[in-house]
C-alpha cells in the first residue's frame, strides 16, 4: 500500500513538472492547453514561451560569437566557448575586451590550456558579465546595512525583507521600553554583514550569481570600520557625559537655589527625579540628545513627585 502511494505521488509530480515546462499564462498558471481543455468561455492570455524561456540562457551569456571563421564547424556569426583557443579572435577582442588569458596550470608547460581571467569588476567565461563592487556593497552594509540596503544592492530581497521586519520589531522593542532587547536584534544582523561583506568578495544573487569585483583592499576594511564604530561611540560618550553633567548641574541648582532636600532635611543625598515637561527629553539609543532645548522647563521643587526619595523645600 505505502509503495503504490509512494508510486501515485510520484507519478503526480512528474505530471505537474512537465506541465509547468509547458509554459504558463498571465496569472502564473500551468500552460494546460493540448492536455486538459480550458474552461469554456475563459479569455486568459496564454503564451507559448515559458517565463525561463523569456531571460538571457547560460549558453549565450557564457559564450562568445565567432569572428571571420570559414570552419565549417564554427561559422561566422555562431557561439562558441573559450576565446582564448581561438586563433581568429584578436588580442584586443579575447575574454570580451575585459580580461586576458591565463594557462589553467600553470606548471604544465608541454600542452597548456588557456582560460579567460577577467578584469576587476568583470565576470562570467567570457567576462561579458559586469560584477558588481564589494565597496559600494560594504559601504552600504555599513551605513544603511541596519535598513537592508546592502541586500538590496546584492539583489537578495528576501534578505532586504528580512531586515526590514528586523528594524520593525527593533523599534516596536524600542518604544515599547525594552531598549537594549531592541538594540540586540538590529545590532546582530548589521555587524553581521558588515563582517561577511568586508572580509571577502561575496556572492550577489540576481541573473549573474557571481561574486562581487574584490575591489575593497583588507586593510581598509578593517581600518575603516573600527574608526567608524569608534566614532560613534566617541559621540554615544559625549551623549552621555553631557546628561550626566546637566544632571549634576540641575541637581546641584536646586540645593542650593530652591534649597530642596529630603524628608530627613538633608541635601546631599537628595534622590531627584526630572520634573514634569523632562520626560520627553529627545533620546537616541536611551542616551539624551546634547544641547537639546529645556528652557521651557519648570525646575521648581514642586513638580518633583516621582524620585526614589521626594524632594522638599526645607
Amino acid at each position: 500500500m505505502k509503495m503504490a502511494c509512494r508510486g501515485f505521488a510520484l507519478a503526480l509530480g512528474s505530471l505537474m513538472t512537465s506541465m509547468l515546462l509547458q509554459g504558463c499564462v498571465d496569472m502564473d498558471l500551468a500552460h494546460v492547453e493540448g492536455y486538459f481543455p480550458l474552461m469554456p468561455g475563459s479569455n486568459l492570455a496564454i503564451h507559448k514561451v515559458s517565463v525561463w524561456r523569456q531571460f538571457q540562457d547560460a549558453y549565450s551569456a557564457n559564450s562568445y560569437i565567432v569572428p571571420n571563421s570559414k570552419s565549417a564547424t564554427k561559422p561566422l556569426g555562431t557561439l562558441a566557448f573559450n576565446s582564448c583557443r581561438d586563433k581568429q579572435v584578436s588580442p584586443q577582442n579575447v575574454c570580451g575586451s575585459h580580461g586576458s588569458c591565463a594557462p589553467f596550470d600553470k606548471t604544465e608547460v608541454t600542452h597548456p590550456v588557456f582560460f579567460c581571467k577577467c578584469d576587476v569588476g568583470w565576470a562570467g567565461n567570457e567576462c561579458t558579465i559586469q560584477a558588481k563592487s564589494q565597496t559600494t556593497a560594504w559601504l552600504l552594509s555599513l551605513l544603511f546595512g541596519w535598513l537592508g540596503l546592502d541586500e538590496y544592492y546584492l539583489e537578495f530581497n528576501v534578505g532586504f525583507v528580512l531586515k526590514v521586519f528586523g528594524l520593525t520589531m527593533g523599534l516596536s522593542c524600542y518604544l515599547l521600553e525594552y531598549t537594549h532587547i531592541g538594540m540586540l536584534i538590529v545590532l546582530s544582523y548589521w555587524f553581521f554583514d558588515i563582517v561577511r561583506i568586508g572580509s571577502g568578495a561575496v556572492h550577489a544573487y540576481g541573473f549573474s550569481k557571481h561574486k562581487v569585483a574584490a575591489d575593497l583592499p583588507h586593510w581598509a576594511f578593517a581600518f575603516s570600520t573600527i574608526l567608524f564604530f569608534a566614532f560613534i561611540g566617541l559621540c554615544m560618550g559625549i551623549c552621555k557625559i553631557y546628561g550626566k553633567i546637566k544632571s549634576k548641574r540641575r541637581t546641584n541648582d536646586l540645593e542650593i537655589n530652591y534649597n530642596a532636600c529630603d524628608q530627613y532635611g538633608a541635601t546631599n543625598h537628595a534622590k531627584l527625579s526630572k520634573p514634569k515637561g523632562c520626560e520627553g527629553d529627545p533620546m537616541i539609543f536611551g542616551l539624551p540628545v546634547p544641547f537639546s532645548n529645556t528652557s521651557s522647563y519648570d525646575y521648581s521643587p514642586k513638580y518633583f513627585e516621582h524620585g526614589e526619595i521626594k524632594a522638599y523645600v526645607c
